[in-house]
């Protein structure tokens, strides 16, 4: 029929053969049942189905560029459209079904409206189609397995299928919902977009290759999802899970951000991880080897890992309202920040097997001193990891505690840092291993850091009982006064006969002591003065006395901040021999009975101090010879020793200081012996102006040094420090002069110092003695 213009051939039934030329021709057909063959020709061709009720396409239709249907409704049992050729539908809500025997060919697109595609098993799709605008569904029946492509449907909103078999995607699949009656697959390397993904009431199955994103709803039946597909870049995306009864993985990376309720998880391969906020819900997660769970959300179930667990999502914490039980060959990595670590919070129990292995990955240095919690369980910890692996960056170590597993950061030493600090730094380190969770002393631990997180050496050395090791020089200081009182001429008398006399004196004194920059010992300066009186019995060459006063000195380290201050009574008994020329002899045995207080500043952390017992024991013997060198004056040589036992009584500070030590009793003696000479007038000489001068020299035999061991936050008492230490050799000067009144009374006045590498001291005295 017709010519090469645009013809049109209209009729209420049926036609058995149309063949349409080459003009924009329209066949209109009244029947609902088309039987017959239909060649629209060249042109853009219309073919119109007038019935108001479905038409079924029975014969063959080819050539034509345009369907329009009047009822809406198209069952092809027979053949629709040429190969390659496009072919549109009209507007309207259209549903086109091919049947079992139909095919369907072309570049096919339903227009618009809300259309349905339905393709029946074994039915012929021979080209493409497209869903057009509106919210179309394409449904699909099975009865086997089948294959569809990406380009094969596209703009549907929904993809349906029913049947049995399953229904495996390749390409790039995006729908807005899928109703599944039968198996869904995605093939490797292709991906399903779906906002929902909805099965019917079969057990059913999704097997998920490639990629995924999208929520699942299994329906009624047992239904089961399998991944096997997916990266840590691309990874299959479950925005959340409902009704599936199992669910498994042999490989590949899945994440959950939402909500999953399933009946159980078995992971022999790839990794399952929970984003923040998810919540996975099943009575038992198994975790094979070669398999990696975590989440950042929470769980709801028991865990039994024998691969990998690795809470949180980089990092993250887990919640899980269960047990987990870790085993043997299982790993539990941990990712630690400066700012935050994966932490796992059990609601239950954990069990660790002999053999697992804890693995700590650290990104930039974590702060020294942090404490974190990487395991809590309100039900307990049984077992240990066997194997604990962190990078070399990181700078800490695990503890485990009756219901945590803790890392905290050390404090890292340098090179630099003096032998003191990094003593206080290594006992820092290992106290925190001691520390309960509530320890008040973790948030005492910034305050040892610089502004740079590093480790402050100052702070550090704060903390170490330094100023107690120098108090003990305080004291040796004292005891060392007291012997060059005893020597002094307030401990002898001018008497021609046996008889009493009595004498007072005062003194006063200065010290520094350097610090030792090889320990890293700080320099103390001393302050010190008193007031020493006694009574005497004896003549010119003999005497013998017994004497008592205080001493009361200062000691500061500046470089520490700490004070010590000892008061005490001082007591001593002297007794001498010697005629103006030849040998002469002194002894004495002299008491310090000092109470010392010491105050220590602590960067950022306050204060401590303490009150003790310093107490000194001295002996002290000397021998001289006496050199008349005429016209009343004496050179007299003189070689000394003296013996000094200090006692440090053992004390806890004050304060509440986190670092308030607890320090040992110290027991310290120190050994001196000296040698030196002294011109002066002779004894004989009745001159009532007695000018002297000694020069010598002191050595010290022991007790160079002084230490203290201490320890705080129940470290034990591990801290040892040690104080300044005095020169080993000092050179001694001293003079002075006396003056006799007939009276019987003498007043003296003398100063002397000593100087040696980094130990300087000098002292003053005066006095009286009076003749009865």
């Amino acid at each position: 029929l017709g010519s090469d213009g645009d013809d049109s051939f209209a009729t209420d039934g049926d036609v058995a053969r149309v063949a349409l030329g080459a003009g924009n021709d329209l066949l209109a057909l009244g029947t609902t049942r088309a039987s017959g063959l239909y060649a629209g020709g060249a042109g853009t061709d219309t073919l119109r189905f007038t019935a108001t009720d479905p038409v079924t396409l029975a014969g063959t239709a080819t050539g034509f560029e345009q369907v329009v249907l009047a009822g809406n409704a198209l069952t092809i049992t027979g053949t629709l459209g040429t190969v390659g050729a496009s072919l549109t539908f009209g507007a309207g809500d259209q549903q086109i079904s091919v049947a079992p025997t139909g095919t369907l060919a072309g570049v096919i697109d339903l227009g618009a409206g809300n259309d349905a595609l339905r393709l029946a098993a074994g039915a012929t799709l021979n080209g493409t189609v497209s869903g057009g605008t509106g919210n179309d569904i394409a449904t699909l029946e099975l009865a086997g397995d089948r294959t569809l492509a990406s380009t094969t449907l596209r703009d549907f909103e929904t993809l349906a299928t029913e049947g049995r078999g399953v229904l495996t995607l390749t390409g790039a699949h995006v729908y807005d919902q899928v109703l599944a009656g039968t198996d869904l697959g995605i093939a490797s390397d292709s991906s399903l977009a779906a906002t929902q993904v909805r099965f019917g009431g079969g057990d059913n199955r999704m097997l998920i290759a490639g990629r995924f994103a999208g929520a699942v709803d299994g329906g009624a039946g047992r239904d089961s999802i399998s991944v096997s597909g997916g990266s840590a870049t691309a990874p299959v995306a479950f925005t959340s899970i409902a009704g599936v009864e199992a669910f498994g993985m042999t490989g590949g990376y899945a994440t959950i951000a939402g909500t999953a309720a399933l009946g159980g998880i078995d992971l022999t391969g790839g990794r399952l991880v929970g984003l923040a906020g998810s919540t996975i819900t099943a009575p038992r997660i198994a975790v094979g080897q070669g398999a990696t769970f975590g989440s950042a959300g929470t769980v709801n179930g028991d865990i039994a890992v024998a691969g990998t667990l690795s809470p949180g999502a980089s990092p993250g914490v887990m919640t899980v309202n269960g047990n987990v039980t870790l085993a043997s060959t299982s790993t539990s990595l941990f990712e630690i920040t400066p700012a935050l670590a994966d932490k796992l919070v059990v609601n239950g129990a954990v069990a660790i097997g002999q053999g697992a292995t804890l693995q700590i990955t650290a990104t930039g240095a974590i702060r020294p001193g942090t404490s974190y919690d990487l395991v809590v369980a309100s039900g307990g910890i049984t077992g240990s990891y066997t194997n604990v692996l962190k990078s070399d960056t990181l700078f800490g170590f695990v503890v485990q505690r009756a219901d945590r597993i803790q890392l905290l950061g050390q404090f890292l030493g340098d090179p630099r840092f003096s032998p003191q600090v990094s003593r206080s730094i290594a006992y820092a380190n290992a106290t925190l291993i001691t520390q309960p969770a509530t320890s008040t002393l973790f948030a005492a631990l910034p305050s040892l850091l610089t502004a740079s997180g590093t480790s402050d050496p100052r702070a550090f050395a704060q903390l170490t009982p330094e100023p107690y090791a120098s108090a003990t020089q305080l004291a040796v200081d004292h005891a060392l006064t007291l012997t060059q009182a005893a020597r002094s001429p307030a401990f002898a008398t001018t008497r021609d006969e046996p008889g009493a006399f009595t004498f007072a004196q005062t003194v006063g004194q200065w010290h520094t002591l350097q610090g030792d920059a090889a320990q890293g010992s700080a320099t103390a300066r001393t302050q010190s003065y008193g007031f020493l009186g006694g009574l005497g019995y004896g003549d010119r060459e003999w005497s013998a006395g017994a004497f008592a006063g205080y001493l009361n000195g200062r000691q500061q380290i500046g470089a520490l901040g700490a004070r010590t201050r000892a008061d005490g009574i001082v007591a001593g008994v002297h007794g001498r021999y010697g005629a103006d020329a030849g040998w002469g002899f002194s002894a004495s045995l002299l008491y310090d009975g000092g109470e010392a207080y010491t105050d220590r500043t602590l960067l950022g952390a306050g204060g401590a101090t303490a009150r003790y017992n310093l107490h000194s024991w001295v002996s002290d013997l000397a021998a001289y010879y006496g050199l008349e060198v005429g016209n009343g004056w004496s050179l007299r040589p003189r070689v000394g020793i003296t013996y000094v036992r200090t006692t440090r009584e053992g004390v806890t500070e004050n304060g509440g200081s986190a670092f308030a030590l607890a320090v040992a009793r110290d027991r310290h003696v120190a050994g001196f012996t000296d040698a030196g000479v002294t011109f002066a007038r002779s004894e004989a000489s009745d001159a009532p102006f007695r000018p002297f001068v000694t020069l010598g020299a002191r050595y010290q035999i022991e007790g160079q040094r002084t230490d203290a061991r201490a320890g705080y936050a129940g470290g034990g008492l591990g801290l040892t420090a040690i104080g300044a230490s005095r020169a080993e050799l000092v050179g001694t000067a001293s003079g002075g002069v006396a003056y006799r009144l007939p009276s019987g009374l003498d007043i003296f006045a003398t100063a002397a110092a000593q100087t040696g590498r980094d130990d300087h001291q000098e002292t003053i005295s005066a006095g009286v003695r009076l003749r009865f």
